[in-house]
């Protein structure tokens, strides 16, 4: 990014004062004896693209006097109603900006930069120029890519500025103005010491940091991709542990283990090795087949007992059967209920999404309705909806003149999102309400699956009356039965 062209406009009454000044494309010395104005004409450019943080403060306590409050012009002093600076600037690509930003006023704020589209300096302030209306020194100036000004001046300058470790753990913007700290060398504290005029960020090895990024070090890039590949491999071993631990803790109350899955995360991890099962290595047996096993001992026992029951049982045969089907229609609805629980919950992920969404656009109209109270502050016609130029009123939309439909302004908008956001959240309360419901109901059917299991299991005691079959081989039915369905 150069400087193409600078401004200071100074109003007192209804006569205008200041300087301005024109940079050419090589070196540009700009000389004076003391106190003829160099450290002002400096401080007024760095204030102009939100800067002066490296000079000492945010806001325009930073400068002098003599662009604030008033000056001596001829032995008089000249009082200051309003002052502002004008800069016009042009990146590697030829794509020229202007930023005009106020200094003293009493209707207007200082966090307010306005974006003129090309060269309105270079024009002499005339001819037709679209314009845009950023803020700074504010949350989200940073980082908000269509009204933060730092965010707007980092994509206008073509650079990617990196996250970086800071002292709290976390990571943190290496921001613009760590990066003009190193650019703008202010000459009464500037070569003190490298890059000494830095903002206080909680970032361990600032200077270092930024050195290594204006510089493209191999190191930075290095700490960064390891930073990254780091930040990775946790998130894929925690994943791993978290889903491994799961499967053994549902495994370890059926006495059973798995088969080539490690605790952590392998190179060589093939899935198609992994099995569930019995036993360990070459004595290990996988489950279908302990499945198949116990299907095969349940049917002998069954032929067994088919064998041996007299004429005396019939009533208990049926109490049997019946129970049998009661179990299977009681198996049916505890699948039943899963799935409800399974379909509320995904309607409670797409809600959620949905949530997400209305709280993104929420914070994007917020930002533009902080932008527009800036505007009103500063009396800007077009936060009145009023166009700049032939003062029609401007009804904020794209919408072609022949669509009825009224469009809402910003407070409106808001409004109607701070309710979408209470249905969605009111709906979610309800999904919570409605999951629990469910899976006491699941509990509740698991609890009467139990219960008709005791059942069974009381009927074929009494059916020793009726028959030959020993106890051993009932309990043992009851006991393989209830292996297979915890299996299965």
């Amino acid at each position: 990014m150069k400087f193409r062209k600078f401004k200071v406009k100074i109003f007192s009454g209804d006569t205008e004062y200041g300087f301005e000044y024109k940079f050419s494309d090589s070196l540009n010395i700009i000389r004076g004896d003391n106190s003829s104005g160099k450290s002002t004409l400096v401080n007024a450019l760095i204030y102009s693209i939100g800067m002066e943080e490296i000079i000492g403060a945010k806001g325009p306590k930073v400068l002098p006097y003599a662009l604030k409050s008033h000056f001596e012009l001829q032995n008089k002093k000249i009082n200051i109603v309003e002052s502002s600076t004008i800069v016009e600037v042009e990146n590697s690509k030829g794509d020229i900006r202007t930023f005009k930003r106020a200094i003293t006023s009493n209707d207007k704020n200082t966090k307010l930069v306005e974006v003129i589209e090309g060269a309105f300096l270079t024009a002499n302030e005339s001819g037709k120029f679209s314009s845009t209306y950023t803020f700074l020194h504010d949350s989200g100036s940073a980082q908000d890519k269509e009204l933060g000004f730092f965010a707007l001046l980092e994509k206008f300058i073509g650079i990617e500025l990196p996250f970086v470790s800071n002292n709290n753990g976390g990571e943190s913007k290496l921001y613009l103005q760590t990066i003009f700290s190193s650019i703008f060398i202010e000459q009464k504290r500037g070569w003190t010491n490298y890059i000494a005029n830095t903002p206080y960020y909680p970032i361990s090895g600032l200077r270092e940091k930024i050195v290594s990024f204006l510089m493209d070090l191999d190191n930075f890039r290095n700490e960064k991709k390891l930073d990254e590949l780091k930040s990775e491999r946790n998130r894929i071993t925690s994943i791993w542990s978290e889903i491994s631990t799961s499967i053994k803790m549902t495994l370890k109350p059926l006495s059973l283990s798995t088969l080539g899955l490690s605790g952590k995360p392998l190179i060589d991890f093939n899935p198609e090795l992994v099995n569930v099962g019995e036993g360990q290595d070459n004595e290990f047996k996988p489950i279908q087949r302990i499945l198949f096993d116990l299907v095969e001992k349940i049917r002998a026992i069954e032929e067994r007992e088919k064998g041996n029951i007299t004429d005396q049982g019939p009533e208990l045969v049926d109490n049997i059967e019946k129970i049998r089907s009661d179990i299977s229609e009681l198996m049916l609805l505890h699948k039943m209920c899963g799935d409800e629980v399974r379909i509320s919950s995904s309607k409670k992920r797409q809600y959620q999404q949905t949530l997400d969404s209305v709280k993104a656009d929420l914070k994007k109209n917020k930002l533009t309705q902080k932008v527009n109270e800036f505007g009103a502050e500063i009396n800007l016609k077009i936060a009145r909806n009023q166009c700049p130029v032939c003062l029609n009123p401007l009804d904020g939309t794209l919408t072609p003149p022949e669509n009825e439909s009224m469009p809402m302004t910003i407070e409106e908008n808001i409004r109607h999102l701070e309710n979408q956001k209470m249905m969605i959240e009111s709906l979610l309360n309800g999904l919570d309400k409605q999951i629990a419901k469910e899976e006491a109901a699941q509990l509740k059917i698991s609890d009467e699956l139990k219960a008709k299991r005791i059942e069974l299991t009381s009927f074929r005691k009494e059916m020793l009356s009726f028959t030959t079959t020993n106890e051993t081989d009932i309990r043992r039915k009851v006991s393989l039965e209830s292996r297979y369905s915890s299996l299965n």
